[in-house]
């Protein structure tokens, strides 16, 4: 099943359907989905799917998530073990988390397909979805998370990690190792690993991650912490600061810039990243507040791994409820630094296609008229909605019931 955008462009409100009174050009430029092939190793006729998706709806960047604790899926000089250990490792059973019922967790964990975390991209098969989304109108942004979210590359080079762990097998690691510690061997890795980041993508912006970085073991080694203040790096947020600058000038050095989390704004910025404003609360205030150029991405309305429903009557999902009402009631900040908006689909409890586009949509409907709009009230999208969710259910695409639940409101936070 091959879906292509409509043929005339310009005749689009948000591209759902022709509509001579929509507006000529998107209110905003940047309009994105986040796919996590790294918690799930989606196919590239999967990836090449949802890109025809994209591009009929007008979404124009695939923000390709393709490492993190879970998996490393592409192969990086030097370092076979990123593959051949890093990109066939069991799903997690993310007990840890107490954002999801634990029987939904449970029931999807135990019934995801055999080989549903195995497998890694080649270079061919990265070109083939780079030049599909060109084909489409999409660039493809990759990111390689640094220096957390790095337990996949650890599991194969455990000197990368925490030097008490290095000599243990993780069954018998003491926390979740899933820091980089400051090396020449850490240094040298990454550096190989964006000049093949930058190999594969001609994207002009590499995302670095910086997210959720457990400073508290780090702060643990005093010995580290000795030697960092030694060499002028004064505490644990500096301390990723180091491996934000290192990123930064190898990037720099092929041409390239920076994207990251909300969080690197923390451990300062110098001006040219682009940010994602991501945390609950937190992120859009403080990447708005840098100065900097940034994008949309509130978990509370945009993650779409959260729920869309009561949680027992919907496939397993993080809670906080996410409508379709609750998208279209976004209030997008004036801000000139403002690219656009992104919505994200975290792959933990998504181990198939079904579960996919359950999750996608028709919320990602909404974030696509939202983005191509600029503002959209449900009484003019409810009946649009239901006249291309039965279009994409007759092209194998069933996502989430349209019922009640669809137009709710959530209650939220007022403090931003």
């Amino acid at each position: 099943m091959t879906l292509r955008p409509p043929a005339d462009e310009s005749a689009t409100n948000g591209s759902l359907i022709p509509d001579p009174e929509g507006p000529p050009a998107p209110a905003h430029e940047w309009r994105g989905l986040l796919l996590d092939s790294a918690r799930t190793f989606w196919s590239v006729d999967e990836v090449c799917e949802i890109l025809d998706l994209m591009a009929r709806y007008r979404l124009n960047r695939l923000h390709w998530h393709l490492t993190d604790d879970a998996a490393w899926r592409f192969d990086v000089p030097g370092y076979a073990r990123v593959v051949e250990v890093g990109a066939h490792l069991p799903r997690e059973p993310f007990t840890w988390y107490t954002n999801v019922d634990p029987g939904k967790r449970d029931d999807v964990i135990g019934s995801a397909p055999e080989g549903s975390t195995s497998g890694w991209y080649t270079d061919e098969d990265v070109t083939r979805v780079v030049e599909h989304a060109a084909r489409l109108g999409i660039r493809v942004m990759p990111e390689m998370d640094l220096p957390g979210h790095m337990a996949a590359v650890i599991k194969a080079y455990p000197e990368l990690g925490d030097p008490a762990l290095a000599d243990l097998p993780p069954s018998e690691w003491t926390h979740r190792n899933d820091l980089l510690w400051p090396s020449p061997a850490a240094d040298d890795f990454l550096r190989a690993a964006l000049q093949k980041v930058c190999a594969l993508f001609p994207f002009p912006v590499v995302h670095i991650g910086g997210d959720e970085c457990d400073y508290r073991v780090w702060e643990a080694d005093g010995a580290l912490m000795q030697q960092m203040a030694d060499e002028g790096v004064e505490d644990a947020r500096a301390l990723q600061g180091r491996f934000t600058s290192l990123a930064r000038a190898t990037l720099t050095d092929l041409g390239r810039g920076i994207a990251a989390w909300d969080e690197v704004t923390e451990t300062p910025c110098v001006g040219d990243e682009l940010i994602f404003g991501w945390r609950e609360g937190v992120g859009v205030p403080a990447a708005q507040g840098s100065g900097n150029p940034w994008v949309l991405a509130d978990a509370d309305v945009l993650y779409l791994n959260r729920l869309g429903g009561p949680v027992e009557s919907e496939r397993a999902g993080m809670y906080g409820t996410i409508s379709v009402r609750d998208i279209l009631d976004i209030e997008v900040p004036d801000d000139d630094q403002l690219q656009g908006i992104q919505a994200a689909a975290w792959c933990e409890f998504m181990p198939d296609r079904a579960a996919l586009h359950y999750h996608l949509f028709p919320r990602l409907l909404a974030v696509a008229e939202l983005a191509w709009c600029g503002s959209v009230t449900a009484a003019d999208f409810e009946g649009r909605l239901s006249q291309e969710a039965a279009w994409l259910a007759e092209h194998g695409v069933h996502g989430r019931p349209i019922d009640k639940h669809t137009w709710r409101s959530t209650p939220r936070p007022t403090a931003r």
